[in-house]
């Protein structure tokens, strides 16, 4: 059980965070995580990824049971090369960008 989910946010050398089931509506806590290179998250009560934008080193994202429609943060992620999309309701002109610019969508 998570008690304090901030914590994670103060492993300053994270490379790879998976995380599923946990009742988090925000990633606030990885506002400044700079290194995170991988990032798998599965059925969050999330309503927004804005604070992704932010993390330059992504490169790969698993996104899974998660009810967001904007995923529009993620053009804006120069490293990102794998999106996987599991029952996850994002914008197809989105997508479609994402896949223009080279990243490798995948949708299950």
């Amino acid at each position: 059980m998570i008690v304090d989910i901030d914590a994670i946010g103060e492993l300053a050398q994270l490379k790879t965070l998976t995380m599923g089931e946990v009742q988090v509506d925000s990633l606030r806590f990885l506002a400044k995580r700079y290194n995170l290179v991988e990032l798998n998250l599965n059925g969050l009560p999330l309503r927004s990824i804005s604070e992704l934008a932010n993390l330059m080193s992504l490169e790969k994202i698993s996104l899974a049971d998660i009810p967001i429609v904007d995923i529009s943060p993620l053009l804006l992620l120069p490293n990102l090369a794998t999106l996987s999309l599991l029952r996850t309701p994002a914008r197809a002109d989105v997508i479609s960008e994402l896949e223009r610019r080279g990243v490798k969508v995948v949708i299950n």
